[in-house]
């Protein structure tokens, strides 16, 4: 039997691309840093780095710069509330910079089940899955922050049912 074991892995490691939906059309668009060439963005921590929002859909693009320069705060809410104008909300259903809407997100036993990318789902996916879990003790890794609802193995039919939809979503508009 396999055992999920979390090294630690924080939210951050899913932010080199947020899955949104487009302001333009509302299909599927997406937001990457844009870094100086060599830069790794994990190892670099360029977490906050300045974003390219691209649809391929529509063609709509822009670009902006990261806001710590400016008198925001960061909050981190992993699973919470909406992105607001004043703060960066880390983990919330909206990318950081531009504050647009996840694609791969929608309502699941009553509560809202996000992904900023196929990676980050897949990764929630494996959580949810196994009977044996190790958590870290890092009170900040992405399994410590995983809403009660969502690990809750009476929801977890419903939860694996969600991702599978949302892996259908992606699947649709990425071939």
């Amino acid at each position: 039997m396999n055992k999920f074991v979390d090294n630690g892995t924080l939210i951050y490691e899913f932010s080199d691309l947020f899955l949104v939906k487009c302001p333009n059309c509302n299909g599927m668009a997406k937001v990457i840093p844009l870094i100086e060439p060599g830069k790794d963005y994990i190892k670099d921590k360029l977490y906050f780095s300045d974003r390219r929002v691209i649809c391929n859909t529509c063609g709509f693009n822009k670009d902006k710069r990261a806001p710590l320069n400016k008198p925001y705060y960061l909050r981190i809410v992993h699973f919470g509330k909406d992105w607001k104008d004043n703060c960066i909300n880390i983990g919330g259903n909206h990318d950081w910079i531009f504050g647009y809407p996840l694609y791969l997100n929608l309502t699941c036993k009553g509560h809202i089940l996000w992904a900023y990318n196929l990676r980050h789902l897949e990764f929630i996916e494996s959580f949810i899955n196994e009977k044996l879990r190790n958590s870290s003790t890092y009170y900040l890794s992405l399994v410590s922050r995983l809403p009660k609802w969502l690990i809750e193995s009476k929801n977890k039919d419903e939860v694996l049912k969600g991702i599978k939809k949302l892996k259908v979503k992606y699947m649709s508009v990425s071939q």
